[in-house]
């Protein structure tokens, strides 16, 4: 059995859209679509683990707990996790986590879901604010930093997405509406083949 756990926070859970249109359970049917052979319907499993207002320390705290919840005996674990929003974006111009912390836990989230399974990271997206931004430009540049020493797949879609096209379609700011789920997942799509063989 191969089972998908995608990892993050609200955008990841797909808020402002229907659970259809989250880019995760877009990336699912693709993934479906392209490797028909490997990963069948039955038995791939696919669970959406994207929780509002995650920080990275909280997905850390909480990924041990939800894996062995949903692990099966001989299945094969596909991680996909985008993370970091949640840290870096706080109002008046305040962060929940410093970027040393958030990277901290950022990599003891990769070490104990590297020997689980396979791990696919994308950045977290951009967002409207341009401290915001700026603060998880920084962040992007750690995280991808970490990836490379862990030898983990790491896709920087915060500089492909930091663009008119996507930044004008998230209505509050920070979560991206149907359209721009699908962009995160047709982008993401065309990065995990190595990952997924």
């Amino acid at each position: 059995m191969n089972i998908f756990y995608f990892l993050g926070d609200s955008i990841t859970l797909g808020v402002n859209v229907a659970p259809q249109d989250s880019f995760a359970n877009k990336i699912y049917t693709g993934i479906l679509q392209k490797f028909p052979q490997k990963f069948s319907l039955p038995p791939t499993t696919l669970y959406n683990l994207g929780v509002r207002k995650n920080t990275t320390k909280n997905i850390f705290e909480r990924f041990e707990k939800e894996f062995q919840d949903r692990n099966f005996p001989n299945s094969q674990a596909y991680f996909i996790l985008m993370c970091g929003v949640v840290d870096m974006v706080m109002p008046e111009n305040t962060t929940l986590l410093s970027i040393d912390e958030s990277k901290d836990y950022f990599k003891k989230l990769l070490l104990s879901a590297q020997k689980k399974g396979n791990i696919f990271v994308s950045s977290p997206s951009p967002v409207v604010n341009e401290a915001h931004k700026e603060r998880i430009a920084k962040l992007v540049t750690e995280q991808e930093q970490i990836c490379s020493d862990l030898h983990i797949p790491y896709f920087n879609i915060f500089d492909e997405l930091n663009n008119n096209e996507f930044l004008q379609d998230l209505k509050d700011g920070i979560h991206p509406n149907q359209i721009g789920n699908m962009f995160i997942a047709e982008k993401i799509l065309n990065h995990i083949n190595n990952f997924l063989l």
